[in-house]
């Protein structure tokens, strides 16, 4: 192809330098090799087309025996030849992978097996474990309310022992945090029924005495709302901060020994450091809780809110 533009290109350029006759049959000739090229071309295009198809064949070829091949592995019986000549498996084959899939599923069975008996086992274990607590937060909160300082001290004693002899088992349970459906552990009992004794050896075991209910009663509340004297004097003395502690409507044991109309019980509080001005959510008083209660009360309330120069209108 490139010799034949080459004669063209050398027939254009010496046209002019030739006759008319010679420009002619050159002319003729430039006809002919024209023709040529354009047949030279399509010959060209052919083979290219050719030479594609055949690609493209092959590699469908090449991807077919691929596939026969990966088929062939995964069935577990070998391939010859040609994609379309696969062999039938054997007995002996089909057998073994049979044999292999039990095999498989009998592993997986297994598993499954054990870990629903170590789930049963766990839940026995849990079941058993709040049976356990249940019996003894029972036990224990009877024994507050009877004030029963044997079987109060033997469940402590008791509970310290495992824990000492188990110290890595998660099943351990704390008479001291023993609590009802209403929150209420020992401690609270204790300050419900005035129960000194018990009170003061929860205290002196390690109970919080700012643990609240799920009222926010903390057993200074409940010693207030209740007017046991001695258990508020005994909780001060572990922590002197309690009479500023509020329950969720935000009334400190000073509101609530006021609603309670116990005199005595608000000089108490009054004197070992409650607030006459806090207020609530509502924004009351002590004060202002007491307008129906009785003179004493209200004169307790005011001749402290004098005492300490705040005007009473402003607290009611």
């Amino acid at each position: 192809m490139h010799k034949i533009n080459s004669r063209i290109s050398s027939l254009i350029a010496a046209q002019e330098a030739v006759p008319h006759r010679q420009a002619l049959k050159r002319l003729h000739e430039y006809h002919n090799l024209r023709e040529e090229l354009v047949a030279v071309e399509g010959a060209h295009a052919a083979l290219v087309e050719k030479v594609e198809q055949r690609k493209e064949k092959a590699r469908e070829d090449a991807k077919a025996e691929m596939r026969g091949q990966m088929v062939a592995r995964h069935a577990g019986t070998p391939r010859r030849g040609r994609p379309g000549s696969r062999e039938k498996r054997s007995p002996k084959a089909t057998s073994r992978v049979a044999a292999d899939a039990v095999q498989v599923l009998e592993r997986i069975t297994q598993r499954h097996r054990s870990q629903a008996e170590e789930a049963r086992a766990l839940v026995d274990r849990f079941a058993v474990r709040k049976a356990l607590q249940q019996e003894v937060t029972r036990k224990a909160l009877q024994a507050t309310t009877d004030n029963d300082m044997a079987t109060l001290q033997d469940l402590v004693h008791e509970q310290a022992d495992h824990a000492a002899k188990h110290p890595d088992t998660r099943d351990q349970y704390t008479v001291l945090e023993a609590v009802d459906a209403e929150g209420r552990m020992p401690l609270h009992y204790a300050c419900c029924h005035g129960c000194f004794e018990a009170g003061m050896f929860l205290l002196t075991s390690g109970a919080d005495p700012q643990r609240s209910t799920h009222a926010g009663f903390t057993p200074m509340h409940f010693a207030a709302a209740y007017g046991h004297l001695q258990m508020i004097v005994l909780l001060n003395q572990f922590d002197p901060n309690l009479t500023q502690l509020v329950d969720s409507m935000g009334q400190t044991p000073l509101h609530v020994a006021s609603q309670q109309d116990n005199a005595d019980c608000v000089s108490l509080l009054l004197k070992i450091g409650s607030d006459p001005r806090a207020t609530d959510r509502t924004g009351s008083t002590p004060l202002k809780l007491t307008l129906n209660s009785s003179q004493a009360i209200r004169g307790v309330l005011q001749q402290c809110v004098l005492t300490t120069n705040a005007p009473c209108l402003r607290l009611l």
